[in-house]
């Protein structure tokens, strides 16, 4: 089966119209082609939030063929009587408004499930971290717990502090199924994550490509905390803190390679 072909199918087994053959050929392309299962996914999450926040009981589909219905009949004036050229033109706005709140209304659902899903579990182990720590001082045991698992798994060394920073915490977080060392570092008036781990399928969108002294970095501002990730080979250091002025790319020295 094609993408062309798969993606034919979509709406009619999110619509539970499709056959179960026709079912289970879209489960093994979607199986198989990440780029058709990311349309897929956002194809349901759209749905579902159409019908939520619908007041009728309209259908999201019917709701949308009566959208492209509106402007089939501004195109080809096949609407029950002759439309004046400001009614033509009314439909022209109407159709294109409402297509435009439906993009604008994708778009942000879309932006919010990835940001829930890729990025907001390191921002909820960040500040949980932070309420918690109390100004404990740092454990000579957990550091060095810390330290001997970066040099084995990792063949990575912890450098001396970031300028205007001092480690605080050593230990270790599983986030989105995943090991992760987690350092926070503070400054005197806030703390900052510093998680590490496997770069491999660790998808973090919507983030801006931005250069620090030569490396490139990515940086996204959250309504709660500032995120910046970064990569070095197969290992992905990601940077947390509710502080949004914090230049977290200082980080980026924080750990070296052996």
């Amino acid at each position: 089966m094609t993408c062309q072909e798969a993606l034919r199918l979509l709406y009619e087994v999110i619509d539970k119209e499709a056959s179960d053959i026709d079912i289970e050929e879209v489960k093994k392309h979607l199986a198989h082609c990440s780029d058709c299962m990311s349309r897929y996914e956002f194809e349901k999450m759209f749905k579902a939030f159409v019908t939520e926040k619908s007041t009728s009981s309209v259908k999201s589909a019917q709701l949308k063929a009566k959208i492209l219905s509106r402007i089939e009949d501004a195109q080809t004036e096949t609407s029950y009587r002759q439309p004046s050229p400001l009614r033509k033109r009314l439909l022209y706005l109407a159709s294109a408004a409402a297509l435009i709140l439906f993009v604008t209304a994708a778009l942000a659902v879309a932006q919010f499930y990835r940001h829930q899903k890729f990025v907001y579990p390191f921002e909820k182990n960040h500040m949980t971290a932070d309420n918690t720590a109390g100004g404990q001082i740092i454990s000579a045991a957990a550091l060095d717990g810390v330290k001997d698992y970066l040099a084995g798994s990792m063949h990575l060394a912890i450098n001396s502090d970031p300028q205007g920073f001092s480690l605080a915490h050593a230990g270790f977080d599983d986030i989105r199924g995943q090991h992760f060392v987690h350092l926070r570092y503070d400054n005197g008036e806030s703390q900052v994550s510093l998680f590490v781990g496997n770069a491999a399928d660790m998808e973090m969108p919507g983030f801006a490509r931005e250069i620090s002294e030569g490396t490139e970095y990515f940086k996204l501002i959250c309504l709660q905390c500032q995120v910046v990730y970064w990569t070095r080979g197969n290992t992905i250091f990601i940077a947390v803190s509710e502080n949004k002025k914090i230049d977290l790319p200082v980080l980026i020295s924080a750990i070296v390679p052996l």
